[in-house]
């Protein structure tokens, strides 16, 4: 891809009707199992043929906002790793790791075959789609630097509109348009609570992005090359926590807000 990510191209499964377990050798549980996977939202697009496209500020444009809601978002879980999991397309048979040869549900053999697969969940929420138009200062790997933008916008959105953090979340789309990838906010309910809708106003965006700026300058004590929970970092984004980095998000919030300022 054109942004550098590394994509692994696999279908998706929706588990609707749950798992079912092994019959014949249950076994009692002796521990907690431990959480080995993780969660990553993707934007599927836009439900509205064309989305209304608001440009921020309006005399000096550094944001373009596209109006998407509603949006279909999907959060698949991938497996360890990102290997993903295996599906029998016969019998509904599922495990962790490949089998030569394996016995459905209820023990008989099968001879049906693997397809390597994640587990998704669709749902329909209100979507906010964000374009910056400036181009990051120095040499930088641009879709963590873009998810290190995105999450510390979460956490600025959700102070200004006074809301807690996991009611709102984020995710970066693949784009060969430069400087950067887009970035959608997404209300984190099904159907939307109409959260993002509010960031569609101008002084609301710009106040989100000061907030943003503030949560990225270091109170939390951690290096501008890494992230903490005090920051960028959350349960919800595991899968980027390597990726997060503070200091080139607040070096290019800190750009973008001066420069808004003087626009007016």
């Amino acid at each position: 891809m054109p942004c550098g990510c590394r994509v692994r191209p696999r279908k998706y499964v929706i588990p609707a009707f749950g798992f079912v377990t092994d019959r014949d050798n249950p076994k009692d549980p002796k521990a907690r199992p431990a959480k080995v996977f993780s969660t990553r939202p993707y934007f599927a697009g836009s439900l509205v043929a064309e989305p209304e496209v608001v440009p921020m500020p309006v005399r000096a444009p550094l944001v373009t906002v596209r109006k998407a809601s509603p949006g279909l978002m999907v959060v698949l879980c991938e497996g360890r790793k990102g290997e993903g999991f295996y599906l029998c397309g016969s019998c509904g048979a599922g495990f962790r790791r490949y089998q030569n040869r394996h016995k459905t549900p209820q023990g008989q053999d099968c001879r049906g075959t693997l397809d390597q697969v994640s587990l998704g969940h669709e749902f329909v929420t209100d979507v906010l789609q964000l374009r910056f138009h400036n181009t990051p200062q120095g040499e930088i790997d641009v879709v963590p630097f873009t998810f290190s933008l995105a999450f510390a916008i979460v956490e600025g959105a959700a102070e200004v509109l006074e809301v807690p953090s996991t009611d709102l979340s984020t995710t970066v789309t693949h784009s060969s348009q430069p400087p950067l990838p887009p970035i959608i906010l997404y209300d984190n309910v099904p159907g939307g609570a109409g959260l993002v809708a509010r960031l569609e106003r101008e002084e609301v965006l710009r106040d989100c992005l000061r907030a943003a700026l503030k949560r990225v300058e270091g109170a939390c004590g951690c290096a501008p090359n890494t992230s903490c929970y005090g920051c960028l970092r959350s349960y919800r984004n595991q899968f980027a926590h390597q990726l997060l980095q503070r200091g080139p998000a607040h070096e290019y919030l800190a750009t973008i807000c001066s420069a808004w300022g003087q626009s007016r």
